[in-house]
Order: structure tokens, then C-alpha cells, then sequence
């Protein structure tokens, strides 16, 4: 299969690193010449330790290793993080700058969603949750547990489509099958597989499989394919879509990627077959973007240390993505039918995330060319070209 060149934008900044790995996979990096763009270091944020999340289409909400806050150590002159200690950063991708935002210290992860922030940060020996808009947020205590009807303490569980938390003894599935709520409007997925023996069963181990989408008052089974899909569905807001992700195996390559979208306001189920190739195994993380489907293959070199081999940052187009997207975009180029791909950065791929309106894209990149390498936080612009 030969790439087919996609009409976007990248590469106003290239590293040169990234870009000999690259080309020592075999393939052209970033041949459309998007913008890249790369995050420096401050007095306060180690990017390499970074965690994005878009707050909106020009601002990334990063969970970073903080310099001030984190234990450090110097070894051969260069200074490096020993014991992370995380705060939030935001990262203004226009101006390009990057910003503490808050000094408190994090306790465990983030969420963001549609503009709505939950994360917690310690103050001395307590745990105070923060949420709402970033710079908005309300304060409280963290949910108590309750008692279930076994006698034992239940939390309540954060939707990661609404950073919102639920409890699971409250959401609707009437066939008694795992379920998970969606965004709000959206409804609540259910799904129920056997345990082998064609016994139903909720954790969905084993076929014959059976997935509702129930909402608004109506239960819908899915024409999902007999395949076993592990835990909840990714959201690709670009398309509205919670999308499943499915191949015969992870580590051989020349095996097939499959995704499988659900629209959950008409209930259908596209789907499509990336094939199979000599530079990609397992794809993942995935995104949808205006471009086209952009995805992490990690396939280093097992025959010499430090090779990254053909892993890095892909991004697929074409009139097949076009048709599994449902619709239609300027920057996807969708000529001859067939899925063309491109090779934006070489690397291990550490994060991805991308913005609301599919052009921006954040890429933690790790060159995996030798020890005590430093890892990169990227931005790949997809609708303006060299900028």
C-alpha cells in the first residue's frame, strides 16, 4: 500500500531526532508538511511527564511533573525528575505559552469533558475535590461510600464522557448486563456476553455477545460483530461516535485494526478495516481528526536496542474514512477509495489527545533512541499548512 499525500498542514518546527527516526523506519516523515509544533520546559512544568487534556480548540489542560514540587536528581550534569509530584499546567497552543496554573498539588488523575474539570489536590493530610470550569471550580469533600447490600463500601465511579460521578447500583440495564452511561443525552450502553458455557453473563467474557443502546425511553441491540470489546468504548467528539477498537492480535504485524462507531442518536454501527501493514501492529491510542483517523503503532525494533523501529504517529485517509466518519471534511483527503497513510513522527507515543474541532493534536513522543532520552510534547496542527 503506498501513502497517499493528505491535504493538511505541519511542520513549522521540526526535531531533528524525531525526524532521523523517521526516516530510518523506511518511510518520509510528515510528507503534507504539518505545522509541529514543540513544548519547552519552564521553571515549573516537566513536560516529559505530561498528561493532555483540551479544554477547548486553543487551550490544553496538562497533569505535569512539576520541577518545584517534584524530588530531582543530576546525573552526568543534567538534571531529572526522581519522584514526580504533579500540578496543572494549561498550555495556550496560540500564543505558545505555558503556564502554571495552580501550585497545589494533584492527587491522582484528571478528567475533562465538553469544558467541565474534575481532579483533586491534597492540602496536608486531606483530599479536596475541585470541579466545574477551570477557574470556576467548586470545592467540596470527596462522595462518601455507601453500603451495598453485601454490607460492603461502594464508591461512586467518574463517567469519564461527563467527568461526572455515578453510581452503578443507579444506572439502567434491565437485561442485567455490564453497563456504562454515556454522555448526557446519549443514553446508557449494556452488554452481556456467557461465560463460555452459553451461560449469560454481565462481565461479557465469552460469545455469543448482546449490546443495547438504551435511550430515551427506547432499547436499541446494536449490530455489533461477535467480537469480544474490553471495557467502555473511546469518544470521538469529532464524529459524536463511541467507537470500538478490535484485532486478531497485538504483537504480529501484517494483522488488521478494525473500528466499529456508534452513533447513538440513530442507533447504527459503521465500521472499518485498516489493513494490515510491514510498519504497524497494534494501533493505539486512536483519534478521529479532520485529516483522518490519527494512531499510534508501536513496533520497535526487537533485534537492537534503542530502535524504535517503525512506531510513531500515523494518520489515515481516504474514502473509506470518510464514509466511517459519516461525513465529510475539507482537510480529509478521500480520493480512489482506498485508505492511504502518511508517518507524522517517529517514536514511541506516550498520549495523545485531540481538540474539540479535529485540527489540533497533542502527541507525547518518546524517541526511544537511548538512555535518559527526554520526551517530547508536540503540537500537530491539521488545518493550517507550515505555520
Amino acid at each position: 500500500m503506498k501513502g497517499i499525500l493528505a491535504t493538511c498542514l505541519l511542520s513549522w518546527l521540526v526535531l531533528s531526532g524525531l525526524d532521523t527516526l523517521a526516516h530510518a523506519a523506511g518511510l518520509p516523515v510528515n510528507p503534507s508538511n504539518y505545522r509541529i509544533v514543540k513544548a519547552d520546559d519552564t521553571a515549573t512544568a516537566a513536560v516529559a511527564w505530561a498528561e493532555p487534556h483540551w479544554l477547548d480548540n486553543d487551550r490544553v489542560l496538562l497533569r505535569v511533573a512539576d520541577w518545584q514540587l517534584s524530588d530531582t536528581k543530576v546525573e552526568g550534569g543534567r538534571r531529572s525528575i526522581s519522584k514526580p509530584r504533579y500540578t496543572l499546567h494549561v498550555w495556550n497552543t496560540r500564543s505558545g505559552q505555558l503556564t502554571r496554573y495552580s501550585a497545589e498539588e494533584l492527587y491522582g488523575g484528571i478528567c475533562v469533558a465538553d469544558g467541565f474539570v474534575r481532579y483533586r489536590v491534597k492540602r496536608g493530610s486531606d483530599v479536596i475535590v475541585k470541579e466545574g470550569s477551570l477557574g470556576a471550580e467548586v470545592e467540596r469533600d470527596p462522595t462518601p461510600p455507601r453500603t451495598s447490600a453485601d454490607k460492603e463500601q461502594v464508591h461512586p465511579i467518574v463517567n469519564p464522557y461527563t467527568c461526572k460521578e455515578y453510581w452503578y447500583a443507579d444506572v439502567y440495564r434491565p437485561n442485567a448486563g455490564g453497563a456504562y452511561p454515556l454522555k448526557d443525552g446519549d443514553g446508557v450502553l449494556e452488554i452481556k456476553g456467557s461465560v463460555g458455557t452459553g451461560r449469560p453473563d454481565s462481565a461479557a467474557h465469552f460469545p455469543p455477545y448482546k449490546r443495547w443502546l438504551h435511550r430515551g425511553g427506547i432499547s436499541t441491540e446494536l449490530a455489533l460483530p461477535q467480537r469480544q470489546f474490553r471495557g467502555r468504548p473511546l469518544y470521538w467528539g469529532l464524529i459524536s461516535s463511541y467507537v470500538y477498537r478490535w484485532t486478531p492480535g497485538q504483537l504480529e504485524k501484517g494483522i488488521s485494526n478494525w473500528f466499529y462507531a456508534v452513533d447513538p442518536h440513530r442507533g447504527n454501527v459503521r465500521e472499518i478495516e485498516i489493513p494490515g501493514s510491514e510498519y504497524w501492529t497494534y494501533l493505539a491510542p486512536t483519534e478521529a481528526t479532520r485529516a483522518g483517523i490519527v494512531a499510534a503503532a508501536s513496533a520497535i525494533n526487537v533485534y537492537r536496542s534503542w530502535d524504535p523501529g517503525t512506531s510513531g504517529l500515523y494518520l489515515f485517509h481516504g474514502r473509506e474514512v470518510q464514509d466511517f466518519f459519516g461525513r465529510s471534511f475539507p482537510e480529509l483527503q478521500a480520493t480512489d477509495g482506498k485508505i492511504g497513510y502518511e508517518l507524522l513522527v517517529g517514536g514511541l507515543v506516550r498520549a495523545l489527545a485531540t481538540s474539540p474541532d479535529g485540527c489540533g493534536l497533542v502527541a507525547k513522543i518518546d524517541p526511544y533512541d537511548h538512555e535518559g532520552r527526554s520526551q517530547a510534547l508536540l503540537l500537530v496542527g491539521l488545518c493550517e499548512k507550515g505555520r
